[in-house]
This record gives structure tokens, sequence and C-alpha cells, in this order.
């Protein structure tokens, strides 16, 4: 509900890469296949463990590499690489979900050169493409809070729409700044 929100809303105000999303969005949705697979019968501590600790490396690149986040286009794509990690992001984000995002970010800025707003664009159209194959999954194996989910959906569609509007508005620095507090926050809660 979140992803079609943003989605929208990016493709209104003409920031959203559309066929380079729906080409990254083949190996995510594969990957995410294949993670939601796994999870369904799998404890998740170490996991979470894991994901902290990459969570507080991509902060020290976020400010240590200001750069990256303004986007640069890429003269040369490493399309195998391209393809592996979107292919290990999909598989986390079918995996987990949580902070799914900021591997989006983080990769999709490295490998592609997109600034934070194409980037958020593009990872939510993504998502949106590969979230429906994970929710079956999780529902064919009694995974699903349908109460839960709708009530989370809908305040997630709310603050999609104000999101992006935001991202948008302000542009990169301000995003940099954000994202930084909430890879931060986010490794450390794992960590805890």
């Amino acid at each position: 509900m979140q992803n079609i929100t943003a989605v929208r809303s990016f493709y209104k105000d003409k920031v959203l890469p559309v066929k380079l999303s729906l080409l990254c969005a083949i190996p995510a949705t594969i990957g995410s296949i294949v993670g939601t697979y796994v999870v369904v019968s799998m404890p998740q501590t170490l996991l979470k463990k894991i994901v902290g600790a990459l969570l507080l490396v991509m902060a020290f690149f976020i400010v240590a590499k200001p750069s990256m986040w303004s986007g640069r286009k890429k003269e040369r794509l490493n399309v195998p690489l391209i393809v592996l990690a979107f292919f290990g992001i999909g598989f986390y984000g079918g995996f987990i979900q949580a902070g799914v995002g900021f591997f989006f970010v983080f990769f999709t800025a490295v490998l592609l050169g997109l600034d934070l707003v194409r980037n958020n664009a593009l990872k939510v159209l993504i998502i949106l493409l590969y979230t429906p194959f994970s929710l079956m999954i999780f529902l064919f194996n009694g995974k699903v809070q349908p109460l839960a989910g709708f009530v989370l959906g809908m305040g997630s569609m709310i603050g999609a729409q104000l999101g992006a509007k935001f991202a948008v508005k302000k542009g990169v620095n301000w995003l940099r700044y954000i994202l930084l507090a909430t890879v931060v926050a986010s490794g450390v809660s794992y960590l805890v």
C-alpha cells in the first residue's frame, strides 16, 4: 500500500526511472521469492545482529563519502554486479524486509549513480513489484495477520505520500541527513 502511493507520487513528479526500475526488479523479485521461502522455516536472531552491523557500516559511508549520495551518472555499469546486488537485496527483502530500503539506497547510489530522490523512487517501484510474491508465500504459510497488516498499510500510505513530496521538494542534502539518522538508529536497535 505504501509503495503504490509513493510510486504514483514519484511518477507524477517525473523522478521515477521506470525502465531501470523494471530491469532491476527482475533479480530482486527472484531473490525475494527465494528469501521468503528460506525465512518461513528459520529463526531470525542472528540475522538481526548481522543487519544491525551492516546498517552501521552504511552509516559510515553516509558520513565518509557524502558525494556518492548526490548522484553521478555512471559511465559504465557493471551488469553482473548489479544483478547480484539486486538479487541479494530482494533475498533480504523477502527474508525480513525491515531495513531493506537502506540497502536499496546504498547499492543504487554506488552501482547506478542515482541521487537520493531518484534512488528512492526506484526503490519503491521495485519493492512494489516483488512484495506480492512474498505476501502470497507468507499467506500460504499462515504468517499474515490481516488486520494488523491493513492498519500498518494505511499508516504507511500516508507516510509514503508525505515522504515522496518531501523528498522531491527538499532534495538530496536533507535526505542524506535523514538517512544517516535512521540508519544509525535502526542499526543500533538491531544490535541491542
